[in-house]
């Protein structure tokens, strides 16, 4: 009899704890993000050594949470802590909030949709794979290891062997595995369908304006993604953040770790 009451006393724990984890992916939620959408499948932990938990719409992300996508799954993430921006994980992806005041993204496999408003000046929004770094303000790109797409203002990249380049709104860059920058190129109707379906969802979400609590919030969705505007305005020192770090890389065992120079 004791037995079973022991054992009933660990499974109502572990379900207690299980929901309280569903909700809350950060160890320490000061500068923070949260999920807005989720299609498909998708998971996230705190860090390296916890457990992988489903993610759930609107549950916190802390610095160096990690966020996994599933096959034909996707993810959308609101950078909280200022509003600063978001971005969307495709199919197969694995990211880490590596830091969220300034933004730093590390993207170690899949690809990433990236839209950036409201950076409060001298901050800076970056997304790291393991051949190159994009750095922008007040703009919208995609991102893989091999391709960097400009939808909307200007993106610095650098590639790992320090080659630069500044990308466009409107064209792309190939990256080699060696961190080598193509020749720039025109993106296709193709190209922005998946972006422009990214970018109308966000301007209709009330949690990237401000969140159902924010009953103050005066931004509207159309100033938040007319992003193209305030970047023509801003200086090129602004523009450009130097890349400060290797990319972080996976063993393939679920440890992640960053390293910086």
């Amino acid at each position: 009899m004791q037995k079973k009451y022991s054992m009933l006393l660990m499974v109502l724990a572990l379900g207690f704890l299980g929901g309280t984890v569903s909700e809350c992916y950060a160890a320490n939620t000061s500068d923070s993000a949260e999920f807005l959408s989720i299609q498909g499948k998708a998971q996230a932990r705190t860090g390296p050594t916890a457990v992988w938990q489903d993610a759930v719409k609107g549950a916190t992300l802390g610095v160096g949470a990690e966020i996994l996508t599933g096959s034909a799954s996707s993810c959308e993430i609101r950078m909280s802590t200022n509003r600063e921006g978001a971005v969307k994980l495709g199919a197969d992806s694995h990211a880490v909030l590596t830091a969220l005041n300034p933004i730093l993204i590390d993207l170690s496999s899949g690809k990433i949709f990236s839209l950036v408003k409201n950076l409060k000046k001298g901050s800076s929004f970056e997304v790291r794979t393991p051949t190159a770094v994009a750095t922008v303000r007040g703009t919208g790109w995609e991102q893989t290891a091999h391709a960097v797409y400009v939808f909307n203002g200007t993106v610095h990249v650098i590639g790992k062997n320090g080659q630069e380049v500044d990308v466009p709104e409107g064209f792309g860059v190939t990256v080699g595995d060696d961190g080598s920058l193509g020749e720039l190129f025109q993106l296709s109707d193709e190209m922005r369908s998946e972006w422009h379906g990214f970018n109308n969802g966000l301007a209709e979400s009330t949690l990237f304006v401000g969140g159902a609590s924010d009953e103050n919030n005066t931004d509207s969705a159309e100033d938040l993604m007319n992003s193209k505007e305030d970047s023509q305005q801003q200086s090129k020192e602004d523009d450009v953040t130097k890349l400060k770090g290797e990319p972080a890389t996976s063993d393939g065992g679920g440890t992640y770790s960053t390293s910086t120079k």
